[in-house]
């Protein structure tokens, strides 16, 4: 299985190439923006990754924070992956477990004071 680290050996004009021919394609702006991340060059994937929460904000920012998940994964943290939508939330468990760390989900809307009062109770 490949892991988030991997995408370093991607090749980035290829990445590039793609999203000249899919310009809004969210998951390929996501993973070209990981391919610059690995590569240092943060002002290109933050750009990417604007572009992405623009024009899908919540499928974007869910595969920003799984990828923020698995490399604090990766560097021995446990995880707690909290969401509205259940199934969504324990898929992200289970790619955080397949890296051996421990993940706990929660459904709640962080929007929802109730909901966060009830998450840390």
């Amino acid at each position: 299985m490949a892991k988030e680290s991997d995408f370093c050996d991607m090749d980035l004009d290829a990445l590039k190439a793609a999203l000249v021919a899919s310009p809004d394609n969210v998951p390929l702006l996501l993973l070209t923006a990981t391919a610059y991340q690995e590569k240092f060059e943060l002002e290109e994937s933050a750009k990417l990754i604007a572009k992405a929460m623009e024009l899908d904000p919540d499928n974007a920012q869910g595969h920003v924070g799984l990828g923020m998940a698995l490399g604090m994964a990766e560097a021995g943290a446990a995880i707690v992956v909290v969401g509205r939508d259940g199934e969504k939330n324990r898929l992200a468990v289970g790619e955080i477990e397949a890296t051996g760390a421990a993940a706990h989900a929660v459904v709640a809307d962080i929007t929802s004071e109730a909901d966060c009062a009830a998450m840390v109770a």
